[in-house]
């Protein structure tokens, strides 16, 4: 079972890490996605880390000619060794962003099947290529309508944000009952968002310098 609470990036947060994204050469969702596999690196024992992330499925070619929104999913696959600051971890996502779309991204039901015949089959539910998946969606102007379903990824934690009219996002913590409570994820929002705004501040400053600057702050 799965279960989800609700959180928020205020405007100025949002902007600052879209700039500090942007001075790197990389768009607002790439520095949205580095916070969280900083957040991630934390809780972590390895140092290779994989994020399923949505991204657009028009690149396929039979919906070309549909009307609609499609999404797939990519896989990004960063490696935290030698990884020292916030900018390295920035330019580490960057690059596996391109590589995982620098070509056409097949759906992603095709590349799990294709898995499973090498790995063999994993319990109903559970997604053999990550365990922790990522979307941002842009604003659409309703306000008073909910946030978009998460796509059917199968991971364990999502982090599903939508950008709005003010400029800030509003968040969306997804995460499977059977792996962490509502406690657990209350904390890993609130040290995402605090973490935003302190590596986009200082993004030259050491990693673990600012992970442990967020979780002091949210405790």
């Amino acid at each position: 079972m799965c279960s989800s609470d609700l959180f928020t990036v205020p405007p100025s947060v949002a902007g600052g890490i879209s700039e500090t994204a942007f001075s790197y050469g990389a768009p607002l969702a790439t520095g949205l996605l580095t916070a969280l596999f900083g957040v991630l690196a934390r809780s972590s024992a390895g140092t290779d880390l994989t994020v399923g992330v949505t991204v657009d499925g028009r690149a396929q070619p039979e919906l070309e000619h549909l009307v609609g929104m499609f999404e797939n999913v990519a896989v990004f696959r960063v490696s935290l060794d030698g990884v020292g600051t916030f900018a390295q971890l920035l330019s580490r996502v960057r690059e596996a962003g391109i590589g995982a779309l620098g070509h056409a991204v097949p759906p992603l039901e095709d590349v799990v099947a294709a898995t499973v015949e090498v790995t063999g089959p994993t319990p109903p539910g559970c997604n053999p290529l990550f365990d922790v998946s990522f979307a941002l969606h842009p604003a659409t102007g309703l306000s008073d309508l909910p946030l978009p379903d998460a796509p059917g990824t199968g991971s364990d934690l999502h982090c599903d944000l939508t950008e709005q009219a003010d400029g800030g996002l509003c968040g969306r913590i997804e995460y499977a009952t059977a792996l962490f409570d509502e406690v657990t994820a209350v904390r890993l929002a609130s040290d995402y968002v605090r973490l935003l705004g302190l590596a986009s501040a200082h993004p030259d400053l050491a990693l673990t310098e600012l992970l442990t600057a967020s979780s002091a702050a949210s405790n």
